[in-house]
Parts: structure tokens; C-alpha cells; sequence
């Protein structure tokens, strides 16, 4: 009888044991989780993982491109998406302070920032020759679009930044926080392109 309890306890204590080793994923785990759903466009991981509705940075780069002027044919727009998509990344110094936790993010990706500031420059300067010329707008739409589809296409994977993810726990399970479309992290996401978007900002919005 005192065999079968001490096996009974055992048992407990294995159940025990084995029912704290599934915990929920950690701060870090999530987050490895979140950037692989964005990498691969799996909006439900996407969504679970995150704490408001979805994120769409390729949006966000888009839209941001848009304001400043580029011409973003279907062709520009897939290119420039596609290549948003292509980062790689390495998580490190995950912190834990209660029911919040923040995760860096080290971002290797292509230079968008540098690519459209070049694209902003030869369009001034070819746009302001086409319209002298008498060019119509939709030449000078279709001229933006080659050019920065060009400048799209001659970009190699060289910028590098870090960035800091804040999560939160929620129901016992850690969610990555809501990311501001103005954060660094959506800076570094995407190469730098809302550092060069703010700065032709400052240069050309006074004049």
C-alpha cells in the first residue's frame, strides 16, 4: 500500500513537473514569433501575437513614399514591398519587469532611406527637364516610377540599426505592443526610410 501511494505521489509530482515546462513563450519567443509572421505575411501569427489588429509596415513604407512624392506604379509598389520583406534579424537583452518586458532587435535590410533619397534628387532634376520639354503628367508620373524602380533594384542588403520591442502580458501570454507607423523600429524596418522622409521634410517644406 505504501508502495502504491509513494507511486501516486510521484506521479503528481511528474505532472507537476512537466505542466510548469509548458509555460507561455517568453518575450523573446513571441517576438521571434511576430517578425517571422511579418517576414512570411501570416496575418492570423501576425495577429496573435500582437496586441492591437495587425501590422503592415510595407503600408507604412508605401504611404510614406507616396507623400514625398514618388509615383509608386504596381511594378514599384511590388518591388519595394518585396524587398521590405526580405530582412533578417537577431534577437538579444530580453528584460522582464512584471507584467512588461522589451526584446532588441538587431535589422539588417536594404538601404531604403538612401534609395529614395537618390530617387528624389534625379527625379527633381530629370522631372524639371521633362517638364520644361512640355512632358505630360502621365510621363512625369510614369518617369518617377522608372526611376525609382531603378533605384529599388540597384539596392544591396547593407543597412544595419537596432531597436527596442516592448511587450506586454496579457492573459498570462506576452504580446507584442502597438508600433507607432512614426517608431524606430519602423525606421530601422525599413532601412531608414522615415529618417530620409523627415529630412526632405525639413529641407523642401519651407520652401
Amino acid at each position: 500500500m505504501k508502495k502504491l501511494i509513494l507511486i501516486a505521489a510521484m506521479a503528481v509530482f511528474c505532472l507537476g513537473v512537466f505542466t510548469g515546462c509548458s509555460s507561455a513563450p517568453s518575450p523573446t519567443e513571441v517576438t521571434d514569433s511576430f517578425l517571422n509572421a511579418v517576414k512570411s505575411q501570416d496575418s492570423e501569427t501576425i495577429q496573435s501575437n500582437y496586441a492591437e489588429g495587425s501590422f503592415d509596415f510595407g503600408q507604412v513604407a508605401t504611404a510614406e513614399a507616396s507623400e514625398e512624392g514618388a509615383q509608386l506604379s504596381e511594378e514599384a509598389a511590388n518591388t519595394l514591398t518585396s524587398k521590405l520583406l526580405e530582412f533578417d534579424y537577431e534577437l538579444s537583452n530580453e528584460k522582464i519587469d512584471g507584467d512588461t518586458a522589451t526584446v532588441d532587435v538587431a535589422i539588417t535590410t536594404y538601404p531604403f532611406g538612401d534609395a529614395f533619397s537618390s530617387f528624389v534628387s534625379d527625379y527633381l532634376s530629370q522631372g524639371f527637364a521633362a517638364a520644361l520639354n512640355g512632358a505630360t503628367e502621365e510621363e512625369m508620373s510614369e518617369l518617377g516610377s522608372t526611376i525609382l524602380t531603378q533605384k529599388l533594384n540597384g539596392m544591396e542588403k547593407s543597412y544595419t540599426g537596432t531597436a527596442t520591442v516592448s511587450l506586454t502580458k496579457v492573459d498570462g501570454e506576452w504580446k507584442v505592443d502597438a508600433i507607432a507607423d512614426d517608431s524606430d523600429f519602423v525606421n530601422v524596418l525599413t532601412g531608414g526610410l522615415l529618417d530620409t522622409a523627415n529630412m526632405i521634410n525639413e529641407v523642401y517644406g519651407n520652401m
